[in-house]
């Protein structure tokens, strides 16, 4: 059975909406602003280099990540990072810490707690 990620996402953004309504109480008439950042399909890639192709590239979660520490002097704790899966597969890194040293921290869990994800989905659809 496949998973919409949007369907997800939404459910989580309503509950998250919902727990914000009750917590601002009798406040109602104050506006709380809140940026969504949403990554998805990282495939390990972690850092700006393909093991694979053994290259640099442009596209990693430490490029995304400074994007999202720049965003977080604006918005503080009123910013929401999730992920929507496909993390734990692709490049070499994941696969070592998924099947080879599994006795210390996933990389991908290090990573996610690094960057202070709000939610995350591990897998993507099978």
């Amino acid at each position: 059975m496949k998973t919409n990620h949007t369907k997800v996402l939404a459910t989580m953004f309503m509950a998250f909406a919902l727990s914000a309504a009750s917590y601002a109480g009798s406040k109602a008439d104050k506006t709380v602003k809140i940026r969504m950042i949403e990554t998805t399909d990282v495939h390990g890639r972690f850092f700006p280099y393909d093991f694979i192709n053994q290259q640099p590239t442009d596209g990693s979660l430490a490029r995304v990540s400074s994007y999202v520490d720049s965003l977080r002097t604006i918005y503080g704790d009123r910013l929401l990072l999730m992920d929507a899966g496909d993390v734990l597969q692709g490049q070499p890194v994941v696969t070592y810490y998924n099947y080879e040293k599994t006795d210390v921290e996933n990389i991908a869990a290090s990573v996610s707690n690094f960057m202070r994800y709000d939610v995350q989905t591990m897998w993507g659809n099978r």
